[in-house]
């Protein structure tokens, strides 16, 4: 732990408090060191644009950050002052502005003493959120390292390949170790202009690099592929982006050379494929002959999906409406992982 002898702890309703201050800072970005991290990060990850950056600081913002979502946590799990402060290690991702905010933000309100390696794609971000809070809380609870040592339990998330790696580094101590996963969605040809509308936020969000974007479509058979391309009309500036433009243009010729069965417009390609994660700069589409099938395929590779975005709901499984699919409540778990419950057991 990296307070010195003498430093107050802080109370839980003063750490929730520091973090209602932060969501009030996210609101105005007028603070001159949160402007300045924003431009560092526009300047160190070019998906980072600044649409996106408020698009996470006003998504955190509203559904983390609130007096009402702090209070839900504190009372669904009976939160007070007699947790033990423990040193937890984190990893984050770097895929889109602030994806490991809600990790921090719970190991923080509980009271713990955080290690974090910030990702190399959002260093600026994650690191003024961890000073703005040391600015208040006089143990400096959050450390900046390159190297995690000492820790009593580890948070980390990454590809299919590192989490292997976390799994076998970390298997002696208390863990979550997170993956690849992607998000769908199951449409049945009844859906209006607004939903469809609304479903390209689900896709173009943070250029479809999060874990929660929807890169695969389910359609009924002979569903009409122009009410999508109609539906996403309102996204095709992102194709000004040109780091996604090229990834775009690169599935197109790669699948013009190998004679694939894929339907584009200016701006986006569907795939017909069996296969979950799609490609930057372009979405799955599979055919489905009744919904038991999509039902089947959910149980077959739930570990493998993040959200499942539809009008109706699915034996089972939580769906999230059309154009929700970036904005998860605070109690909305990564994996479906509960990292209170994970942090209260230790």
């Amino acid at each position: 732990m990296n307070n010195s002898k003498g430093d107050r702890f802080p109370t839980i309703l003063e750490r929730r408090q520091y973090l209602i201050e932060l969501g009030f800072v996210f609101s105005e970005c007028a603070d001159s060191e949160l402007i300045s991290a924003i431009k560092q990060a526009e300047l160190s990850n070019l998906w980072f644009t600044q649409t996106n950056i408020e698009k996470s600081l006003d998504a955190i913002r509203v559904h983390f950050l609130s007096s009402e979502s702090l209070d839900l946590i504190i009372l669904k799990y009976h939160l007070d002052d007699s947790v033990i402060p423990k040193r937890i290690g984190l990893i984050p991702a770097g895929n889109i502005p602030l994806v490991g905010f809600h990790d921090l933000m719970i190991c923080y309100l509980l009271g713990h003493y955080i290690q974090i390696k910030y990702s190399d794609k959002d260093t600026p971000l994650m690191k003024y959120v961890g000073d703005f809070i040391n600015a208040r809380d006089p143990r400096k609870p959050i450390s900046s390292v390159e190297k995690i040592s000492g820790y009593e339990a580890i948070i980390a998330t990454g590809s299919d390949n590192s989490a292997k790696l976390f799994k076998y580094y970390f298997s002696d101590v208390p863990h979550i170790i997170r993956h690849n996963r992607t998000s769908v969605a199951v449409l049945t040809g009844e859906e209006t202009d607004e939903q469809l509308k609304a479903l390209g936020d689900d896709i173009f969000s943070y250029f479809g690099l999060g874990c929660r974007n929807v890169g695969k479509l389910f359609l009924p058979k002979n569903y009409d592929l122009n009410k999508i391309f109609q539906g996403l009309s309102d996204f095709e500036s992102v194709i000004n982006h040109h780091k996604y433009k090229n990834n775009y243009d690169y599935n197109k010729a790669l699948w013009l050379l190998g004679k694939e069965e894929f339907y584009h417009n200016d701006f986006i390609s569907l795939k017909v494929t069996r296969q979950l994660h799609a490609r930057l700069g372009s979405v799955n589409i599979e055919y489905y002959d009744d919904l038991n099938d999509f039902e089947f395929f959910l149980e077959e590779n739930k570990n493998k999906l993040q959200c499942v975005v539809a009008s109706f709901p699915i034996n089972n499984h939580k769906t999230v409406p059309f154009g929700m699919s970036q904005y998860p409540s605070i109690d909305d778990f990564a994996d479906n992982i509960d990292t209170v419950q994970f942090l209260l057991q230790l």
